[in-house]
């Protein structure tokens, strides 16, 4: 019976430290978060954005998007477009807006990680899933990274 008593006992305690852990760590993550600049190309349906975060690896954009235009939308997708603060197109993100129902609201969260320093972030809705080609800068930075560790990976043997 002494056995169960200090299997339970032991147990609550790594529970307890779990969630303490878990809640500093959420705490402590938060701060680093900042706010993004956004524009919308389109006003119907009616997009409200309610958050737009961004880190340097990662980010989040959380919203409300209203079916405004009087009838049934069968398949749309908003496409998040990432940019960072020269301009530069740094990649896209889609969510599928699927049987949305004419007065309907959903609630979206939209992550990214691949993307690193967004800073803007423009939202169209397009009719298929569709990525625009990187700049040319990014195309020669994804072509010779790979490269350049394999010959600094090397030259440090």
């Amino acid at each position: 019976m002494d056995r169960i008593e200090t299997f339970w006992r032991y147990l609550w305690i790594f529970i307890a430290f779990f969630l303490v852990v878990n809640f500093l760590t959420n705490l402590s993550t938060k701060k680093v978060y900042t706010n993004m600049d956004y524009r919308a190309e389109f006003s119907e349906p009616v997009l409200r954005i309610t958050e737009a975060k961004s880190t340097y690896s990662r980010g989040y954009i959380e919203g409300k998007i209203t079916n405004t235009t009087g009838s049934i939308i069968d398949l749309k997708y908003l496409k998040f477009e990432l940019y960072n603060e020269k301009g530069t197109y740094l990649g896209t993100v889609f969510k599928e807006l699927k049987y949305f129902n004419e007065k309907e609201t959903i609630e979206f969260r939209v992550d990214y990680t691949r993307h690193h320093n967004v800073d803007f972030v423009l939202i169209t809705l397009e009719d298929e899933q569709i990525e625009r080609e990187p700049d040319e800068m990014m195309k020669f930075i994804k072509i010779w990274t790979p490269v350049v560790f394999i010959v600094a990976k090397l030259y440090t043997l």
